[in-house]
C-alpha cells in the first residue's frame, strides 16, 4: 500500500471513529467575547421562519450557505416540536456548524426543554409530520393503501348520501390516527441515534464573554456551580432519559425550565438575578423558552434579555433575533435595527412602540404596550407578556 492511501485510510478511520455513538467530543460551552453574536430563540420545527431570521443577520445566502464569516450564531434551544421540520431544522444547523468553522465563526446549539422531553418519550407537542419526516417510502405507500381501503370501506358499506367529504381535511384527520416513522423518530431520539448523539453533544449554558446563554433560565439553587459541571450533568442525565426523573433536566428551576428571569416581578428576582451574574461573572444572561409576542424584550435593565419570539407560526411567526456587536446589544426586528434599551419603561416603551411600527398590525406587541404603560413604574419594568407553555 503506498504512502498515499495508507494516509488516506488513516484519515478514514478516523472520521468513522469520531462518528461512532459515544466517541464525538461534547461542544466546547466557554469562550472569550467575540466581535459579533447572533441569538434566535426557539424555532420548534418551523424551518421557512428560521431561515428567513437567518437571511436577516446575514447568516446565510439564498442557497442557506454560511455567510456570516467570523459570527457566533447561537440557537437557544427547543428546535423540535410544534412544527413539522425539526429534522430539516437540525441537519441545516449541522451544516452550517462546519461551514462556519471553515470560515472562523461559530454555530453553537443549546439544549432546551424540547429536545430533554423527545429524548427521555414526553411526546405531547409533536408534529405528526415530525414523525412522517423518518417515514420510509415502503411505509408511505403502506400508509396511502391504508386510507384508500379506507375510503373504499366506506363506500362499499354506506349509502353515498352518509358520507363524509373525502377531502384533504378528512385524509389529514385518516393519516394523523395512523402515523408512520414513529419507531425511526423513536431510535433518532435515543441516546445513540443520530439525533439523540448530537443533543448530548450540546451545551445546556454557554458563556462568551460576558454573556451567559441559556434556554430558560438558571433558577435558585443555581447560583453557584460552573458551566462545565451543568453541561455535564445534562449530558449524564440525557444518557439515561429514562431515570431522568428528579434531575436537573425536568427541575423547574434548572436550565431547561426555569422562569423566574422572564414572569417574575423585578424587585422579588433582582437579588437572585445579582447572585448569578456575580458568581458567573457576566453582565448580561440570553434566555428562550418563554415566548414573547413577536419582539425580543429586555428585562433588568437589559441585564436580561428574553429572545424567544414565538418564531414558529403557532405563536405568530415572529421574525426576530438579538445581535450584540462592538459592545452594543440590538434587535434585528424585520431586518431593522433597533438598539436593546436599557433603561427603565419609558425607554422600553419607545423601543416597543418603533417595533410595532415596522409589522403594522402586530396586536400582541400594541397589548404588551399597554401593559407596560398601564401597571408598570420606571423602576419596574417587567415582562409577565409570555405564554407559559411547555
Amino acid at each position: 500500500m503506498s504512502r498515499l492511501a495508507r494516509a488516506c485510510l488513516a484519515a478514514l478511520l478516523l472520521l468513522a471513529a469520531a462518528t461512532l455513538p459515544g466517541r464525538s467530543a461534547p461542544a466546547q460551552a466557554e469562550y472569550p467575547n467575540q466581535a459579533r453574536v447572533v441569538a434566535i430563540g426557539d424555532v420548534h420545527g418551523d424551518l421557512a421562519h428560521f431561515t428567513q431570521v437567518l437571511r436577516d443577520a446575514g447568516l446565510v445566502d439564498a442557497a442557506l450557505r454560511w455567510t456570516g464569516g467570523g459570527t457566533h450564531l447561537v440557537q437557544l434551544g427547543d428546535v423540535p416540536d410544534r412544527g413539522p421540520d425539526t429534522r430539516e431544522v437540525i441537519r441545516l444547523l449541522q451544516r452550517l456548524k462546519a461551514e462556519a468553522r471553515a470560515a472562523g465563526g461559530a454555530v453553537h446549539c443549546l439544549i432546551g426543554n424540547h429536545e430533554a422531553m423527545n429524548m427521555y418519550r414526553d411526546l405531547r407537542y409533536v408534529h405528526p409530520g415530525e414523525y412522517a419526516a423518518f417515514a420510509t417510502p415502503a411505509e408511505r405507500r403502506r400508509q396511502e393503501e391504508g386510507y384508500a381501503a379506507f375510503v373504499a370501506s366506506i363506500k362499499a358499506s354506506t349509502p353515498e348520501a352518509q358520507w363524509p367529504a373525502f377531502d384533504a381535511a378528512h385524509r389529514r384527520s385518516w393519516l394523523e390516527k395512523h402515523l408512520v416513522g414513529v419507531q425511526e423518530h423513536a431510535a433518532a431520539w435515543s441516546p445513540r441515534g443520530e439525533i439523540g448523539r448530537w443533543v448530548i453533544d450540546n451545551p445546556a449554558v454557554l458563556r462568551l464573554g460576558d454573556t451567559l446563554f441559556v434556554h430558560a433560565g438558571l433558577g435558585p439553587g443555581y447560583e453557584t456551580g460552573s458551566v462545565e459541571a451543568i453541561n455535564s450533568a445534562v449530558r449524564r442525565a440525557l444518557r439515561r432519559p429514562e431515570a431522568t426523573a428528579g434531575t436537573l433536566v425536568r427541575d423547574e428551576n434548572g436550565p431547561l425550565w426555569y422562569r423566574g428571569l422572564a414572569t417574575n416581578r423585578e424587585p422579588e428576582e433582582r437579588a437572585h438575578l445579582e447572585k448569578v451574574l456575580t458568581h458567573y461573572k457576566v453582565r448580561r444572561i440570553v434566555v428562550g423558552h418563554t415566548p414573547m409576542p413577536g419582539v425580543i424584550l429586555p428585562r433588568f435593565g437589559a441585564r436580561v434579555i428574553l429572545a424567544d419570539v414565538g418564531l414558529n407560526e403557532t405563536y405568530g411567526g415572529g421574525r426576530s433575533c438579538l445581535v450584540l456587536e462592538e459592545g452594543s446589544a440590538f434587535a434585528l426586528h424585520h431586518g431593522t435595527r433597533l438598539e436593546i434599551p436599557t433603561g427603565g419603561t419609558a425607554s422600553v416603551v419607545a423601543y416597543l412602540r418603533r417595533a410595532a411600527a415596522l409589522a403594522p398590525g402586530s396586536q400582541p406587541v400594541l397589548r404588551l404596550i399597554r401593559r407596560f404603560e398601564e401597571s408598570l413604574t420606571d423602576d419596574e419594568p417587567e415582562a409577565a407578556a409570555g405564554a407559559r407553555s411547555e
